[in-house]
C-alpha cells in the first residue's frame, strides 16, 4: 500500500489537531509532523522530507505563502495543498505563484479533502468550486498571469527586508535578532535569495537588488 507522508501547518491548535484526527482515518496517509507557523514548517520539511504539505496561508511570523515559496525552491518535489479561511483573488494568486497546486477553503468536507490530497499527490491541480470559479474569472479578465512576475515580485516581504539587511552588511545573527527568526532560518533564506537572483556573491546580490528596486544605496 502506498503511504503519503504529510506535514500539516496551522496556527490554531484545535483545527490542526482536528485535521490530524481526520487524516489518520485514511490508512494511506501518514502525518509525520505538525507545525504552528511558517518557520516550523520550513524546518520540518527539511528534516522529514514529506510527499505533501497541507498548510494554512495566514500564520504569525513567516506565513504559509512565504513558507511554501521557500520550500518549493529548495525541495521542488514536495506538493502543496492550501487549506484556508480566505479565497480572495490576491490570496489565491499569491498561493499559486508560490507553488501551491491545490486550494481548499476550511469548510471542505472529508471526502473532498481526501480527493484533493490524492489529486495533488499525483502532481495534478485541485481547487474547490469557489476557488476554481474565481481563478477562471481572474484569468479571463487578465488579472492573473502565471509565471509573469517582475523580479521584485519574486520575493516575499520577509525576503525583501532580509535583502536590505544583507546589503547593509548585517550578519546572519544580527538579521535573526532583528526579524525574530533563528539563525538557521536566516541562512536558509540567504541561500534561497541567492538562488532566485542567480548570483553567488554579496556584490552580485547588491547589484541585482539596486537594479530591481529592492535596495537603495545611500552614500554617506
Amino acid at each position: 500500500m502506498i503511504s503519503i507522508k504529510i506535514i500539516i501547518a496551522d496556527d490554531h491548535d484545535i483545527f490542526r489537531h482536528g485535521l490530524r484526527d481526520i487524516l489518520v482515518t485514511n490508512p494511506t496517509y501518514q502525518v509525520i509532523a505538525s507545525c504552528r507557523n511558517g518557520e516550523e514548517l520550513i524546518e520540518a520539511a527539511k528534516n522529514y522530507h514529506p510527499d505533501l504539505i497541507i498548510t494554512d496561508l495566514k500564520m504569525p511570523g513567516i506565513n504559509g505563502i512565504e513558507a511554501v515559496r521557500t520550500i518549493h525552491l529548495i525541495q521542488p518535489d514536495i506538493r502543496f495543498l492550501a487549506l484556508s479561511h480566505f479565497d480572495d483573488e490576491f490570496m489565491i494568486a499569491s498561493a499559486l505563484d508560490a507553488g501551491v497546486t491545490g486550494y481548499l477553503t476550511k469548510d471542505v468536507n472529508k471526502e473532498e479533502l481526501f480527493q484533493a490530497i490524492d489529486t495533488v499527490h499525483k502532481k495534478q491541480s485541485f481547487y474547490c468550486n469557489s476557488t476554481a470559479h474565481k481563478l477562471a474569472l481572474m484569468v479571463k479578465r487578465g488579472v492573473y498571469h502565471p509565471f509573469s512576475q517582475h523580479p521584485k515580485q519574486l520575493f516575499s516581504e520577509t525576503e525583501k527586508k532580509m535583502i536590505a539587511l544583507i546589503c547593509d552588511d548585517k550578519s546572519s545573527r544580527e538579521i535573526a535578532q532583528e526579524l525574530s527568526l533563528s539563525v538557521r532560518t536566516i541562512e536558509t533564506y540567504r541561500s534561497l535569495i541567492f538562488k532566485k537572483m542567480n548570483v553567488n556573491s554579496l556584490a552580485g546580490m547588491t547589484i541585482f537588488a539596486i537594479k530591481n528596486g529592492l535596495y537603495q544605496y545611500e552614500q554617506v
